[in-house]
């Protein structure tokens, strides 16, 4: 699929998740509230303009997100700051693999809130990562179901 097709595509579907009220009031403490979910050009350039490799990847993403954000939640529930930062460290991996600037950010407040052993900041940092995540998640379950 030309490039120009894959980029209306992830478009239209970001168009189709637009914000709903109140997780635009929990993402806004993060900071990025008024920043793209996903830059769909930078995730076009991503999967070098090829829909099935777009799929197959969000397909791994969505089947393994959930997992590593209960090994984030468990992290931040016992207070083990080594395992949260590698936790939110792989979680920041796969969502910048995913061009969602969002859910970057959030991982990474994440990841810094740990690598300082800041706990009261870690557990605001994953709420908003949470509410990202739900976000990024409808998303690219809307992008493959246009694909």
């Amino acid at each position: 699929m030309a490039k120009a097709n894959l980029l209306e595509i992830i478009e239209a579907a970001l168009e189709d998740g637009r914000l709903s009220q109140p997780l635009m009031k929990i993402s806004a403490h993060s900071g990025v509230a008024g920043s793209v979910v996903i830059d769909a050009s930078n995730l076009v350039r991503v999967v070098l303009e090829d829909e099935e490799l777009l799929k197959e990847l969000i397909e791994i993403f969505l089947k393994d997100y959930q997992s590593r954000l209960d090994k984030i939640r468990e992290a931040v529930i016992r207070g083990e700051s080594d395992n949260l930062r590698s936790a939110a460290h792989g979680l920041k991996g796969s969502v910048g693999t995913m061009a969602a600037p969002r859910a970057l950010k959030a991982a990474l407040r994440l990841e810094s809130a740990a690598r300082s052993k800041e706990f009261p900041e870690a557990e605001e940092a994953f709420k908003d990562l949470e509410a990202e995540m739900t976000l990024l998640v409808q998303t690219l379950a809307n992008i493959v179901a246009k694909i």
